[in-house]
């Protein structure tokens, strides 16, 4: 499919758009019982997902398997070999650099990739596209001082990232990575590596580091910042059952599967570096 098409959808179809244009659905069906309803679900949902309580609560349904791993662990026997960071947008030309700019995704995962890099000492290779990848590496070098960095920018989606990652690491005959990217996309990254058969160690990042109260009032607070997080999972969903329709992966992510209990505030839940 299109690579504009497929943003196109995205945009039409992903909260906050695709909600609105079912509450103007609704309006213009104000005069019937189901145009009210309509009107009233999707502002609902609207407010609903906008929530810091639901936008974490549905992020947890996709990042409870992915936890934060321990730099020292990146040093054993069956350590990857390299470390890949996956692409996360870019802003076109920057004014105030004079330079291509990487999205706030993506500058978040080059900043973990750094600093993993520096931890492990383990070259660095960025899959993005042609714009990104370069600004991406140039960043790396000549801001983070990471000399040890490689590319590919060819990728325009998660599966070409996993398809052009395993042509790179086979010509450079390794045998593991580390893949880098936000909690929330990783289980689709993971299914992506998997079915091209590379053996991948998951580096999630930009993880939470437990649910918020359901008492607290700021809980249920709308911001643009919730409505975005759960902007992604809703992306991220809808993007494993389109890649299960085109046959990738054995089987969808069980996002259900989740327990009540393990979404405590109390429980550090993300973070594997404070548990046992």
């Amino acid at each position: 499919m299109n690579f504009e098409l497929i943003r196109a959808l995205e945009t039409l179809l992903l909260p906050p758009s695709g909600l609105i244009t079912l509450g103007i659905i609704g309006l213009l069906f104000g005069f019937t019982r189901s145009g009210r309803q309509l009107l009233g679900i999707s502002m609902l949902l609207l407010y609903l997902m906008s929530t810091t309580y639901v936008s974490a609560w549905m992020n947890s349904r996709l990042t409870y398997q992915y936890p934060a791993v321990d730099p020292a662990l990146l040093k054993s026997e069956n350590a990857p070999q390299a470390l890949v960071v996956l692409g996360g947008g870019y802003y076109g030309e920057s004014v105030e650099y004079g330079n291509t700019a990487i999205g706030p995704f993506f500058a978040e995962r080059i900043r973990y990739a750094a600093w993993l890099a520096k931890q492990t000492e383990l070259p660095i290779i960025v899959s993005s596209g042609k714009a990104d990848a370069p600004a991406a590496v140039r960043i790396l070098k000549e801001e983070y001082g990471i000399e040890n960095v490689t590319q590919e920018s060819n990728s325009w989606t998660t599966d070409d990232n996993a398809r052009y990652i395993n042509q790179l690491i086979k010509e450079k005959e390794i045998g593991k990575i580390g893949v880098i990217t936000h909690a929330w996309h990783m289980p689709r990254a993971m299914w992506s590596l998997e079915s091209h058969n590379i053996d991948a160690t998951a580096l999630p990042m930009g993880l939470l580091a437990s649910m918020p109260a359901f008492d607290d009032y700021n809980s249920w607070l709308p911001s643009m910042a919730a409505l975005v997080r759960s902007r992604n999972v809703m992306h991220e969903f809808f993007g494993l059952i389109w890649y299960q329709l085109r046959g990738m992966g054995e089987t969808l992510v069980d996002i259900f599967s989740f327990s009540a209990e393990d979404t405590t505030a109390e429980t550090d839940w993300q973070n594997p570096i404070k548990q046992d």
